[in-house]
């Protein structure tokens, strides 16, 4: 079977189940309201079109990755909405749509598809905010549980829409070799690429040896050139942002690599 690279790159971490390596979850960088609405978007028609699989026909949409794809979606979009609780006026919106979305992954872990359904519909920009949204920070690495994250499902946000991804490594790939993505796309792009960097910091019970911190350096470069890439298109600088994803995909090619299986 042939893998994604950007799969390929917690394979190893795999090997004896995963936990959640201890650390201070990052802020991640503010981001613009558009910039927000561009990765909801893609992630809310990711989790939508699963959902709706998944609600026909459970094992077979389970068989393509429509489970892990909600999973993967949805807690990108509750990094990001965690992102722009700033102390702002809309903080509470903001609250609202980062805990549906974790709602939203919980309960397709559960196999409870009618659940994260209902739940998804609170992926709205335009959601009312709920008066008893709590806007201090979650450790998201901890929101699902004991189980957390598994790296299939962490990893299916890049894969094609085919497989019920929004195609994201595609993207980092062809604007590494020509530039098409606008600063507000390409710091969309590095909000997902933080998600993925933050939930990828776990390690397995010691048997990767010494490549545990192989695995750490790769993905804190990955970590940094996502926020070269956000500071890039800030500046819109398109020098710079090319720079950027040619510097991304670099860190994840490197990375597999080492950790081919």
């Amino acid at each position: 079977m042939k893998f994604s690279r950007y799969v390929l790159l917690g394979m190893t971490a795999m090997v004896a189940g995963l936990l959640w390596f201890s650390h201070s979850e990052a802020a991640a960088p503010a981001i613009s309201d558009d910039a927000f609405k561009s990765l909801l978007n893609d992630d809310v028609k990711a989790v939508n079109k699963a959902l709706d699989a998944l609600n026909a026909d459970a094992k077979a949409a389970s068989k393509k990755g429509a489970d892990r794809a909600v999973v993967s979606s949805a807690m990108t979009i509750a990094f990001a909405a965690q992102a722009k609780i700033t102390g702002g006026a809309d903080d509470a919106k903001f609250a609202t749509i980062r805990d549906a979305a974790i709602k939203v992954a919980s309960a397709t872990k559960k196999k409870d598809f009618k659940s994260a359904t209902e739940a998804a519909k609170n992926l709205d920009y335009g959601v009312k905010p709920d008066p008893k949204a709590d806007t201090k920070p979650v450790k998201l690495v901890d929101a699902l549980g004991k189980d957390g994250l598994t790296v299939d499902e962490t990893m299916q946000q890049f894969k094609k829409p085919v497989g019920f991804g929004v195609g994201a490594e595609e993207e980092i790939k062809a604007n590494s070799k020509k530039l098409v993505a606008d600063p507000t796309r390409a710091t969309a792009i590095a909000t997902r690429v933080l998600a993925l960097a933050e939930y990828s910091k776990v390690h397995n019970d010691g048997k990767t040896g010494a490549k545990l911190a192989e695995w750490q350096k790769f993905n804190s470069e990955m970590e940094a050139a996502a926020n070269e890439l956000i500071k890039a298109a800030s500046s819109k600088n398109n020098t710079d942002i090319q720079a950027a994803f040619k510097k991304i995909d670099g860190r994840c090619t490197a990375c597999h690599n080492v950790f081919k299986n």
